[in-house]
């Protein structure tokens, strides 16, 4: 975060709080990401040691033990609506459109 005090100019703002360029992907990241915030961070509590990349397969697709309970379904849309507004976050990479999309997006490596 970027914290400046500006109570030095008058009938100016007492704070100003930015993101820093460094943070703005991680910032832009957890904005659209936030619908899921509960679902990712007990993934997490669950599953210690592995990879971030399996995450978002394991919480949004059905499998022969589980069903995706209809709030992660929606999520999931709330999520995509987000990345809408915002943009994918990569310069050759479209906003996905459905679930399996999500899933590439999700995987693809952040550009540097």
């Amino acid at each position: 975060w970027i914290h400046r005090q500006q109570s030095h100019v008058p009938f100016a703002e007492a704070q100003m709080f930015k993101l820093r360029k460094s943070r703005l992907g991680y910032g832009r990241l957890c904005l659209a990401m936030w619908p899921l915030r509960s679902a990712l961070a007990s993934w997490r509590r669950s599953n210690p040691g592995k990879n971030w990349e399996d995450a978002l397969k394991e919480i949004i697709l059905d499998t022969e033990e589980k069903k995706v309970p209809p709030n992660i379904r929606k999520a999931v849309k709330f999520v995509i609506e987000r990345l809408h507004l915002i943009s994918s976050g990569h310069a050759e990479c479209p906003v996905p459109l459905n679930e399996e999309e999500l899933l590439v997006w999700w995987s693809v490596e952040p550009p540097k």
